[in-house]
């Protein structure tokens, strides 16, 4: 395994999805379950696996990033980037997921969004994630180089499915034409012990 696909496969793990009632449960009291597979998907680049169960599933994600170049791409992006646009000023990508619940009941989430953004002077990112509409907006700026984890919650009554949508943003400003970054998105996972081994690390 080379060294970025082991930087990716550690990343994999690292995005968690957490669904949670109250005192921290892994699901609600009520007994939210779900289904064998998607009703919908953007694309197919994903392993959606869901657990014995069903109130539990993971998601892994192959290329979901993004990236732009301004010529003169650091070694640590060149590595990472599958497909960085050569001068593009700005690169978006999106991925939706529709995922049916077992019942049509109130459910109140925590998720756990994790990946990975590198951007130099003048460059930033920004990740949008939406749950059945309910939006939260997270700002990378300029000089990061790191992993993340972004707690985000939700919460709605009764509905029937989840639909996700994951958005993607990365720009660079004009005044530096040599400005670079690279946002990725790698995994969902529903396990909250396994979270937060994986926080603490």
């Amino acid at each position: 395994m080379t060294g970025t696909a082991h930087i990716k496969s550690i990343h994999a793990l690292c995005l968690l999805f957490c669904i949670a009632v109250g005192g921290g449960a892994a699901i609600s009291a009520d007994g939210v379950t779900f289904g064998d597979k998607p009703t919908y998907q953007s694309d197919n680049n994903f392993e959606y696996v869901p657990s014995n169960d069903k109130q539990a599933f993971t998601i892994v994600f192959q290329g979901l990033e993004v990236a732009v170049d301004g010529g003169k791409t650091p070694d640590s992006i060149a590595k990472r980037a599958r497909s960085a646009a050569a001068n593009a000023p700005m690169a978006t990508k999106a991925f939706s997921i529709v995922i049916p619940l077992g019942s049509d009941i109130g459910i109140k989430t925590t998720l756990f969004a994790s990946g990975f953004v590198l951007t130099t002077n003048g460059a930033q990112g920004t990740l949008v994630f939406s749950v059945n509409g309910q939006n939260t907006v997270v700002p990378f700026q300029s000089n990061s180089d790191r992993s993340f984890v972004q707690a985000i919650d939700y919460a709605a009554g009764p509905v029937s499915e989840l639909r996700m949508t994951v958005f993607l943003l990365v720009e660079r400003d004009s005044k530096y034409p040599d400005g670079a970054a690279f946002l990725s998105v790698n995994a969902i996972d529903t396990d909250v012990a396994l979270a937060k081994q994986r926080t603490a690390k």
